[in-house]
């Protein structure tokens, strides 16, 4: 049922892909990211055609992942990003759209990337780029979306909102308030429906902070028991310079601003509490409301403080 709200939400922006250059899908582990990808697929349309690659950590270099890709296309393994471009452009008038999922595994800068970055640029008009990733992709979007040719699905997209989790709890007969506490979160709203809330933790940590390293994991702790906050927040409870985007990553369920300001859901609050001591908690929460305070954020301040 999950997936089923999911693409009946989403599949008209995915179509887009045949009118634009590059379409992203970017969120968390458990959002039904490849899901999306497999229905869009499913639904194809006349005069197009899909090639779906799954990336891994080797297509980090350039050479394996155009291995990956040509051997998706037919071409010989030595073929290179103009012969696919060739092979694009000799399909015309058909579509194509280059499918890549977990472009994550392709870290920017890295030489996979660089090839990433000349099929956006060199794709005849007939080609497209759909990639689905855990982390923003490696290639450049600026001068796409300045143009009209970028679609992006984010986090919020891909959320289960009230009345499609309702739906889900119907379909999978739960009572749709057991449901309240996933924040919308697909993989977490199957979890809690088939297995029960008390789940929710263990997930957390296996598929998010596991991945993030004590280290990061704790810092993250101290920032969702301060409620969050902006640049100088996280270098607080940090304790060295730092930057929100740097400290929260590619952590799903933060809540983000324009003005640089981000604060984890509370469903991170029972997976995060168990990393800190209570002393932590105080000593990070004292510390974060003197910077409120100077910065005239009285409220949040004694907020903390009364905390």
């Amino acid at each position: 049922p999950a997936k089923v709200v999911v693409r009946t939400r989403l599949l008209d922006q995915m179509a887009l892909r045949w009118q634009r250059r590059l379409v992203t899908v970017t969120a968390g582990p458990g959002f039904g990211k490849t899901v999306l990808l497999g229905a869009a697929i499913a639904a194809d349309a006349p005069g197009t055609r899909d090639i779906w690659l799954s990336c891994e950590p080797a297509d980090e270099s350039g050479e394996h992942l155009l291995l990956g890709l040509s051997e998706s296309m037919g071409l010989p393994s030595n073929g290179d990003v103009g012969d696919i471009c060739d092979r694009v452009w000799a399909s015309a008038p058909d579509q194509i759209c280059l499918v890549l999922d977990d472009v994550h595994e392709v870290h920017s800068r890295s030489a996979g990337a660089a090839v990433l970055e000349r099929l956006v640029l060199e794709l005849p008009a007939n080609g497209h780029l759909l990639l689905a990733s855990r982390d923003a992709v490696p290639v450049p979007t600026a001068r796409l979306a300045a143009s009209a040719q970028f679609v992006r699905i984010g986090e919020a997209d891909l959320l289960l909102d009230d009345a499609e989790l309702v739906g889900f709890a119907v379909a999978r007969e739960v009572e749709p308030s057991l449901l309240a506490s996933t924040g919308g979160w697909p993989a977490l709203a199957e979890l809690v429906a088939s297995a029960g809330a008390d789940l929710v933790p263990e997930y957390l940590w296996e598929e998010v902070l596991g991945q993030l390293g004590d280290e990061a994991a704790r810092r993250l702790a101290l920032f969702a028991a301060v409620g969050g906050g902006d640049d100088e927040v996280a270098t607080t409870v940090a304790g060295d310079q730092v930057t929100v985007a740097e400290l929260v990553g590619a952590v799903p369920l933060i809540g983000r601003s324009t003005t640089g300001w981000a604060v984890p859901h509370p469903l991170w609050g029972p997976a995060l509490g168990q990393l800190l001591t209570d002393d932590q908690e105080a000593g990070a929460r004292h510390a974060v409301a003197a910077v409120h305070r100077r910065r005239g954020r009285l409220g949040l301040a004694v907020d903390l403080l009364v905390e």
